[in-house]
């Protein structure tokens, strides 16, 4: 096990985060991370004891500390002889780019985070992308499919600018991969050795996808002002819309980590059982347990949280049945728009080739949750059955 670095949190009560054997973070007090420490060293249960009632403040026992260690060394080993888990959020990831090839590609962007070089580069990706809006881009074309191919160039910059940040401060990127995100097939990047770092360099990691991502998408555009190309602006336009909706901060996407971080709040999104447990007991007229966060803070996880719920609900009763209406009618809009788009012309309107792909994830997506909920509906009926005999 790696040594212990302090996590870098808005919460009031410290805690240090460990690499386990097999890459997982464990987040322990500094009390645990003490005993586990001490245990691991050889140190005597009598040099523990006083240890740990200096940390504490109050009498410990010889016996309180050998039961404490055995339930938290029990703990930390289970954690560690787990498989290494999916990245957060993710149903299913496959590494696809080893870490053997990220690293090297990674300390090269590195230099791209550099204050200087990233102001003057956003600067000019913003100058691009004023002198487009204004009306010097030509309206995007037709060829969707090598547009498109442009675009998945630039999702590939996206994981690396993810890893070329945590390079930038010194953590170790890992592999590129591919998976099933929420219900979307997904590229992603392996940067849990951000939490090794300071708040607001994760906060860098979290928004440098769109950074990198966004500077490959002013360059096609760049490029489109001085050749005319309208398949460059179209792939510009894909990479804009990509950009902004990985800011979305509702789902977990880049947006919804870079506001955890930013506020200093792990977990952000499933801080929602504690803040009602703390409304409920106000409301009843007791005390409730104290939140580990400063007020603002405090405030803002409330009113995000609350924002978060109206929109899932808006989702599900509204964006929700639009897609299944969506799914329902994409056999005949792959039937209509499939050969104009695999044609040698590729003479498809952009509109109706963006109504083709994103159909067809409308579709993979739609199946996906149909997939998972009934993998889990399996799963429960086995634990109940489980139970029951």
């Amino acid at each position: 096990m790696e040594a212990a670095v302090r996590l870098d949190t808005s919460e009031r009560n410290e805690s240090v985060v460990l690499r386990g054997r097999n890459g997982i973070r464990i987040r322990l007090s500094p009390v645990a991370h003490y005993l586990l420490e001490g245990g691991r060293a050889g140190h005597s249960q009598a040099q523990l004891a006083a240890g740990l009632a200096e940390l504490t403040g109050r009498p410990v026992s010889v016996p309180e500390v050998e039961d404490a260690y055995q339930r938290l060394e029990a703990r930390v080993r289970s954690i560690e002889d787990r498989p290494a888990p999916a990245p957060a959020g993710f149903w299913l990831a496959l590494p696809v780019i080893p870490e053997a090839y990220v690293a090297p590609v990674a300390r090269v962007v590195a230099h791209l985070f550099q204050p200087a070089v990233a102001a003057t580069l956003i600067a000019l990706a913003a100058v691009v992308a004023g002198l487009a809006l204004a009306g010097g881009a030509p309206a995007p074309g037709t060829e969707f499919l090598t547009a498109y191919a442009l675009f998945f160039v630039s999702l590939i910059a996206h994981e690396l600018g993810h890893a070329g940040a945590c390079a930038r401060y010194g953590g170790r990127p890992s592999a590129i991969g591919f998976g099933i995100y929420l219900a979307f097939p997904v590229l992603f990047s392996d940067v849990t050795a951000a939490w090794d770092l300071r708040r607001w360099q994760r906060v860098v990691v979290d928004l440098g996808g769109i950074y990198v991502q966004g500077l490959v998408g002013a360059a096609y555009v760049a490029a489109a002002l001085g050749t005319g190309s309208r398949t460059l602006v179209l792939a510009g336009a894909l990479v804009g819309f990509s950009c902004l909706l990985s800011l979305n901060p509702f789902f977990k996407f880049d947006g919804y980590w870079a506001i955890g971080d930013a506020l200093g709040v792990v977990n952000l999104g499933r801080q929602r059982r504690r803040l009602l447990e703390y409304a409920r007991e106000k409301l009843a007229g007791r005390r409730p347990r104290a939140l580990p966060w400063p007020p603002s803070v405090a405030a803002f996880v409330a009113a995000y949280l609350l924002a978060a719920t109206l929109v899932w609900l808006g989702f599900l009763v509204f964006v929700v049945p639009a897609l299944v209406s969506r799914a329902y009618a994409y056999p005949a809009v792959l039937g209509a728009d499939l050969p104009g788009l695999v044609g040698p012309a590729h003479s498809l309107p952009a509109g109706a080739a963006q109504s083709l792909l994103v159909g067809g994830l409308v579709v993979v997506a739609l199946g996906t949750l149909v997939v998972r909920f009934c993998v889990s509906a399996v799963k429960t009926l086995a634990r109940v059955r489980a139970r029951l005999t």
